[in-house]
């Protein structure tokens, strides 16, 4: 049950990925914002800073996911946990923008 969590929610961390890195990216551009901020040391670290946590919550799907299988509600789980990725990863979307539009007009 570890090893199906694993390979279901290791082969979406790319996507989950993909999704900060264009919130980021869009609402910078859309904001105007000047080039040299983004390369900017403190907001550098703490975009990385902020990426390590995002993975780490993250890795908290791997533990509901097996807890889940674990249950008497395997089945349906297993055909649904989908939806805990869509919404955690819309959660934390908005999080991002949120502290994105937010570190962008200090």
């Amino acid at each position: 049950m570890a090893g199906n969590a694993i390979h279901y929610w290791e082969r979406r961390r790319l996507i989950y990925n993909l999704v900060f890195t264009s919130v980021v990216l869009v609402q910078g551009i859309a904001s105007g914002t000047v080039i040299s901020r983004w390369f900017d040391v403190g907001m550098a670290f703490a975009y990385v800073v902020l990426a390590v946590v995002a993975n780490l919550l993250y890795c908290a799907a791997h533990v509901v996911d097996v807890f889940m299988q674990l249950s008497n509600l395997r089945a349906a789980w297993l055909e649904n946990r989908w939806m805990l990725f869509v919404t955690g990863t819309g959660f934390a979307a908005l999080i991002t923008y949120s502290f994105v539009s937010f570190s962008l007009f200090e």
